[in-house]
């Protein structure tokens, strides 16, 4: 959709795709360093993010045992969207379409 229609693009719609390559340097980093730290640091905003999302969401759960599962189920449908928008992407590349 980024490539059919580039005016509807908004800030908000390329962060889970800035997320995963984010997601992807911070852990070559520290297999390349042989050391957990730079993605420990790497990925702790998000984490920090991850957990004041769900301290707003979860008052508002109807079933609020669920809230453990928030984190969860943000991380997967950002990892997904981005995920999803880099497959889409190498696919236009691949085909020659971008």
């Amino acid at each position: 959709m980024a490539l059919r229609h580039p005016k509807s693009v908004r800030p908000r719609h390329v962060m889970p795709p800035a997320l995963v390559a984010y997601v992807a340097i911070s852990v070559a980093s520290s297999v390349w360093r042989r050391s957990v730290l730079p993605a420990s640091l790497g990925l702790s905003p998000y984490a920090i993010v991850l957990a004041m999302a769900t301290a707003a969401t979860a008052p508002s759960l109807d079933d609020r045992s669920a809230a453990p599962l928030l984190p969860v189920a943000f991380a997967a449908m950002h990892l997904g969207w981005g995920l999803g928008f880099w497959e889409g992407l190498m696919h236009e590349l691949k085909a020659g379409k971008a």
